[in-house]
C-alpha cells in the first residue's frame, strides 16, 4: 500500500501516504484533486514536504495522523503519556493498512514503549472527514496516559481563526483572531460542553465569510472535557487538531487495556461557512436515526401535533437498547399524574412522581450513538444541590459506574 485517495469527485479529497512503516502521512485535504497519476502523487508528497530549515532536520517533516516527535514533529504531539516516567515519546511502525470503500484503518504498534495503535479514518458521504484512534497497553505494568490528539494539515493560507464562546444569555459568541506562528488552542474543562464551547474551530483564508473564502475546521464530538486547536510552525506547516481532555492521572491503563478516543469531524469548503456547516447537516441528516416523517398526533386538550417518527411505529427496537440503561431505567419510578399518558413530539411533560428516592437523578439521551445503542448520561445532585456531571458512552473503555451496582449485569 502506497497512496490512499479517497474523493468526492468535484468536490472534496484527503490523500495520504502510507509508504514506508511510519504512520501515514496526510499529503492533502481539501478540494478534489480529481484522478491523480503515480507522477502527480510523487509530485504531491515532494509539494507536502517542508523545505529544509537552516540548523532544522535533514529529513523533510510532514504531518501524519498522529504527530510524533519521533519523527521530527516540533509542534504538540499527537500521543502524551509515560511508564513510570519512561517511554514518553513513541515511534509506532505500522502494521497494515486497511481500506474499505472510503475508511482506512492503521494498525501500528512500538515495541520498545510496549504500546499498540488502531487509527480509523472515514471519508463520509456528505465530504466530512472523520477519525479516532485506540491506544493499548501491551507491556506488564500500568501505562499513564495524559493525551491523544489527532490532526489534519491545513495550507499555509489560512491565516485567520474563528470560534465561539460567551456565557449564559451570551452563547456561541463569534470570535476571530489572526493566526501567528504557535498554537491557538481551546479547552473545555466544565466536565460538560457549555455556553464557551469552541464548537468548530475554523481556519481560514483571510476575511473569509458566510460564503466566500477557503474555510477547514474541527469538532471534537464529546460531550466531556475536550481541547481543540490550530497549530502554526515556523517550518512551514500548519494544523488542526482536537481531542479529549484528560485530567492529571484520569486514565491509567494496566496491562492490555486500551482506551479510545471520541470522533474528530474535519469539514473543508472551498466557499465559506455555510457551505462548511452544510457538511455537517447532511451526515446527521443521513444517519439512520434521523427522523425522516412526520405523522399527526391528537393530544388530550384536542390540540394535533406532529411527531416524528425515527424508528418505525416510533418505537426503538429492545435489542438495541444498552443493557446498562435498562437496569438504570428500572430504578426509575414510571410517570404519574393526569398526564401520564400524554406524549406529544417524543416529549412527555412534567410530572409528580409518587416515589422519594435518594438515588442519583438519571437521565436517559434523546440520541443514538454511533454503535447503534442509547446512549446515557447521569447527574447527582449534592446536598448544596451543585450539579456534578460526568457522561460515559459505550465508545469509551473507562466505567463511570459504582462497582457492585449490578448495572452491567
Amino acid at each position: 500500500m502506497t497512496i490512499v485517495h479517497l474523493r468526492r469527485p468535484g468536490d472534496c479529497g484527503l490523500v495520504l501516504d502510507c509508504t514506508g512503516s511510519r504512520l501515514p502521512r496526510v499529503l492533502h485535504w481539501g478540494a478534489d484533486l480529481g484522478d491523480l497519476p503515480a507522477a502527480a502523487t510523487t509530485a504531491l508528497a515532494l509539494a507536502a514536504a517542508s523545505g529544509p530549515v537552516p540548523s532544522g532536520l535533514d529529513s523533510p517533516v510532514v504531518l501524519s495522523v498522529l504527530p510524533e516527535q519521533a519523527a521530527g514533529w516540533p509542534g504538540t504531539p499527537g500521543l502524551t503519556g509515560h511508564r513510570e516516567g519512561a517511554h514518553f515519546s513513541t515511534a509506532f511502525e505500522v502494521a497494515s493498512v486497511d481500506v474499505a470503500g472510503d475508511a482506512v484503518t492503521v494498525r501500528a504498534a512500538d515495541s520498545a514503549a510496549r504500546l499498540g495503535l488502531r487509527v480509523e479514518m472515514e471519508l463520509t458521504g456528505s465530504g466530512l472527514v472523520r477519525q479516532r484512534a485506540s491506544v493499548v497497553n501491551e507491556g506488564d505494568d500500568v501505562w499513564t496516559l495524559d493525551g491523544l490528539l489527532l490532526t489534519l494539515p491545513v495550507p499555509s493560507r489560512a491565516t485567520e481563526v474563528l470560534d465561539f464562546t460567551g456565557r449564559h444569555l451570551r452563547e456561541r459568541s463569534p470570535q476571530r483572531t489572526p493566526l501567528g506562528f504557535g498554537t491557538h488552542l481551546r479547552e473545555n474543562r466544565r466536565g460538560r460542553t457549555g455556553f464557551d464551547a469552541a464548537t468548530v474551530l475554523v481556519a481560514g483564508e483571510p476575511g473569509f465569510g458566510f460564503r466566500r473564502g477557503a474555510v477547514w475546521g474541527v469538532h471534537v464530538a464529546w460531550s466531556g472535557n475536550h481541547r481543540t486547536l490550530v497549530e502554526r510552525q515556523p517550518i512551514g506547516v500548519t494544523m488542526l487538531g482536537g481531542g479529549e481532555l484528560l485530567l492529571a492521572g484520569e486514565v491509567r491503563l494496566p496491562p492490555w487495556a486500551s482506551y479510545q478516543s471520541p470522533w474528530l469531524y474535519f469539514s473543508y469548503a472551498a466557499d465559506g461557512l455555510d457551505a462548511l456547516s452544510a457538511r455537517f447537516h447532511r451526515f446527521l441528516r443521513g444517519r439512520p436515526s434521523h427522523p425522516r416523517s412526520a405523522r399527526p398526533v391528537t393530544l388530550p386538550n384536542g390540540s394535533t401535533q406532529l411527531v416524528r417518527d425515527v424508528f418505525p411505529g416510533n418505537k426503538i427496537d429492545p435489542t438495541r437498547f444498552d443493557k446498562v440503561a435498562v437496569n438504570i431505567q428500572k430504578l426509575i419510578p414510571d410517570p404519574a399524574g393526569p398526564n401520564k399518558g400524554s406524549v406529544g413530539n417524543n416529549f412527555n411533560g412534567a410530572q409528580n412522581s409518587e416515589r422519594t428516592t435518594g438515588h442519583s437523578i438519571i437521565g436517559i439521551k434523546n440520541s443514538v450513538s454511533t454503535t447503534g445503542l442509547p446512549g446515557m448520561r447521569s447527574m447527582r445532585m449534592d446536598s448544596a444541590f451543585r450539579a456534578r456531571q460526568r457522561s460515559s458512552t459505550n465508545e469509551t473503555t473507562r466505567e463511570y459506574l459504582t462497582p457492585g451496582s449490578g448495572l452491567n449485569s
